[in-house]
């Protein structure tokens, strides 16, 4: 999944050329918030481990076409990794690595579109001691509180970044 999401953002964004359209992360945001709700009924689905084998690599394309359209990396496979049957604490370090993987994928896009200078890399790197103050803040969290308790802070806080995301459609 992985690989072909960075396949997928690196190609998507030097063909298309220019990252993070207003429009297109509103229409993630959406798309958050639709999940985000939808995810809070009591449907819950459900992918087999048969069906990861070829799920994945679609999963990947379609993650890194969006995020190298939107500069989002959160959809479609946010939704995707919550549906698989992993325990919670997998989850968490799944989604890390499918992060990490995207993240610098956009960094590279960047680069290569010519956006990432001076300025841009010292915001990145003032935002990593509060990044990692969040992931240790996440961890005391996660190890806290059951795992429906976390799995419905998890959602509202997807619902909250959709919002966000989306207000210029409002």
């Amino acid at each position: 999944m992985a690989a072909t999401s960075v396949a997928a953002l690196i190609f998507v964004a030097v063909a298309f050329g220019h990252l993070g359209s207003q429009k297109a992360m509103s229409w993630v945001g959406v798309i958050l918030v639709l999940y985000a709700a939808l995810a809070c009924t009591a449907w819950r689905p459900a992918v087999s481990r048969a069906t990861e084998r070829w799920a994945n690599p679609l999963i990947g394309l379609a993650s890194g076409a969006v995020a190298g359209i939107t500069g989002v990396a959160a959809v479609p496979f946010l939704p995707y990794m919550q549906s698989l049957d992993i325990d919670r604490h997998d989850l968490v370090q799944a989604l890390g690595i499918m992060f990490l993987f995207i993240i610098g994928a956009l960094a590279v896009a960047l680069v290569v579109q010519g956006a990432f200078d001076s300025t841009n890399l010292v915001g990145a790197i003032a935002a990593i001691v509060p990044t990692f103050m969040g992931v240790w803040i996440g961890q005391k969290a996660r190890n806290a509180v059951s795992p429906e308790t976390f799995r419905r802070i998890f959602l509202f806080g997807m619902f909250v970044v959709g919002l966000h995301m989306a207000r210029t459609l409002l």
